[in-house]
């Protein structure tokens, strides 16, 4: 977080009250329920599911890194939206 004022707040609130998680507490929870570990060794399938989902997410497992340079033409830009159906 660039912004120190927000991240000192949520720091201080994490601290002062026990139900805020930190991400990491996140993570480790999510990774319980998901490995089925105790004491959640009961969750339903779908529940174990949506735990790793919400785990994989929280690590950008699901995010793609495309490398561009930045260097388009007006051209390629046109072409491409045409090629895409899209009304330029």
């Amino acid at each position: 977080m660039r912004k120190v004022n927000i991240r000192k707040a949520i720091e201080e609130r994490t601290k002062a009250d026990p139900a805020v998680w930190a991400r990491e507490d996140l993570q480790a929870w999510w990774t319980a329920v998901t490995s089925g570990t105790s004491p959640h060794k009961r969750a339903a399938l779908r529940d174990r599911l949506k735990a790793s989902e919400l785990l994989g997410r929280s690590q950008a497992v699901f995010t793609d890194n495309v490398a561009h340079s930045g260097k388009v033409t007006l051209e390629q830009a046109l072409t491409a939206s045409r090629e895409e159906g899209a009304d330029v």
